[in-house]
């Protein structure tokens, strides 16, 4: 059962907002954070429409209090950590793979082709913010993912990626040089370094989850929507596990983008990724092979579904993450067959025939 917690949440004329994350304080579940996202209803989400805010309850969600707000435009809030150490730090990371952000270029009046706003921070738990961006050394803003080192609060990753404009393709490819990638900080986010830089063929990634495992953090993971990555030695090289093909996932799919990934606290080897087009799915030999840990959840949105009309417990569905079938009655699913390179990933009706 559920009680509707939103007394001191604003709401404003022709805003729709949405909760994007929840963090708790270590020191009690009293002190809650939420993150959230505001968007003009009818804007196109590549646009300039979206902002953010974060709220704060000390009574355990019985009142809220707004303690950020970015405003439209600005970036959307998702993952806040707080340094343990001392819970009046907190870090709050700005951005998703496929949403506006201040800076977002125009290329009439803005030259510059690489938007974003980058990380937050705060030191008196919430009360002032600073932005870390482009002078901290994140050339690339919108971060999708951060996460905090378990043994170091002053270390952390941040996922840097957005489907990024035809004059930003341009540029890097001009440069042979792309800003997407993994950033990581040793100093609290006041100096930030790309260690994980796309090169040749996977020159532009959107790069949208980072993980640290946490019985070994010196094993890192992160993901894109075309290859998996993992470091050995805390960031400062990487290697490619999955993505030579322009594409990662379970036989039958092509995963796109993971909107999370968690690495098995018990064996490092073993990783799962929430895949934004739909499907949960496991690798256990560290991020080489994918298998489908989707049983009784898709998180797609299916687009068409279909029934064999001689055999009931054959079913067929079309999702964003391309076609599925399965054999009884939908208890387990498989994919049909990989889209292939540069494919879009929606997909359309069906009809048996």
């Amino acid at each position: 059962s559920w009680t509707k917690k939103s007394e001191g949440i604003i709401r404003e004329f022709e805003v729709i907002q949405s909760i994007r994350g929840f963090t708790v304080d270590p020191r009690t579940s009293d002190i809650v954070y939420a993150m959230g996202e505001l968007q003009k209803p009818g804007n196109n989400v590549w646009g300039l429409g979206v902002g953010g805010v974060i709220y704060k309850t000390v009574d355990g969600g019985e009142h809220w209090s707004r303690i950020w707000h970015g405003k439209i435009p600005s970036s959307l809030a998702r993952y806040m950590w707080i340094n343990p150490k001392n819970p009046d730090v907190l870090y709050v990371s700005t951005g998703i793979f496929d949403r506006g952000a201040v800076g977002e270029t125009d290329p009439e009046t803005d030259p510059t082709p690489f938007g974003g706003l980058g990380v937050l921070k705060s030191t008196d738990g919430g009360q002032t913010w600073r932005v870390l961006g482009e002078e901290n050394g994140l050339d690339f803003r919108y971060i999708g993912s951060l996460y905090m080192h378990p043994d170091d609060p002053e270390i952390l990753f941040a996922a840097a990626g957005h489907v990024v404009s035809e004059l930003a393709y341009q540029q890097m490819a001009n440069e042979r040089r792309s800003p997407l990638g993994i950033y990581r900080t040793l100093d609290g986010g006041e100096s930030w370094q790309q260690v994980l830089e796309p090169e040749g063929d996977l020159l532009v990634q959107t790069f949208s989850a980072v993980d640290i495992c946490p019985n070994n953090p010196n094993i890192i993971y992160a993901g894109s929507d075309v290859a998996i990555y993992r470091s050995e030695d805390s960031g400062d090289s990487w290697d490619l596990m999955a993505g030579e093909s322009f594409s990662w996932g379970p036989p039958g799919v092509r995963a796109g983008w993971p909107i999370d990934m968690q690495c098995d606290p018990r064996n490092t080897d073993r990783v799962f990724a929430n895949n934004y087009s739909g499907g949960n799915f496991l690798s256990e030999d560290g991020g080489r092979t994918w298998m489908n840990a989707s049983t009784g959840y898709s998180g797609a949105q299916i687009i068409g579904i279909a029934v064999d009309p001689f055999n009931p417990a054959r079913i067929f569905a079309a999702g964003r993450s391309g076609a599925w079938y399965s054999n009884d009655a939908g208890a387990t699913w498989a994919g049909i067959h990989n889209p292939g390179d540069n494919t879009p990933l929606a997909g359309g009706c069906l009809l048996y025939t």
